[in-house]
């Protein structure tokens, strides 16, 4: 089966796209230069979800920094990628399909 490279760059750019999606929603809850934060700071159950959720994020963190009390934000946040990276990929299997329809010329024939 060849490989069809368009194909393949749209599924990475599907899986860019829940990337940058993903990173943005962690920001909104965890950074604290979000607009959003002193809001996070008093409402703890999405925050909670968020981290949980990401938890082989943490181990990662945990795992570049040394210190089980604080994970490195650069293991963390490279972790996520890699955990929604992953999960768009294989989600992108299943919603971005190969063209079957026949791309034609528009130009008229006289």
């Amino acid at each position: 089966m060849p490989l069809n490279t368009a194909l393949l760059a749209r599924r990475m750019f599907f899986v860019l796209c829940v990337a940058l999606c993903v990173l943005f929603i962690g920001w909104l809850i965890e950074g604290d230069s979000s607009p959003l934060s002193e809001y996070f700071l008093w409402h703890l159950a999405l925050p909670n979800a968020w981290v949980t959720i990401n938890m082989p994020a943490v181990f990662l963190g945990v795992a570049v920094s040394g210190n089980i009390h604080q994970p490195s934000p650069v293991g963390y946040w490279l972790g996520v990628s890699l955990q929604w990276g992953v999960l768009a990929f294989l989600a992108s299997l299943l919603v971005v399909r190969a063209s079957t329809a026949r791309k034609t010329d528009h130009v008229r024939q006289r």
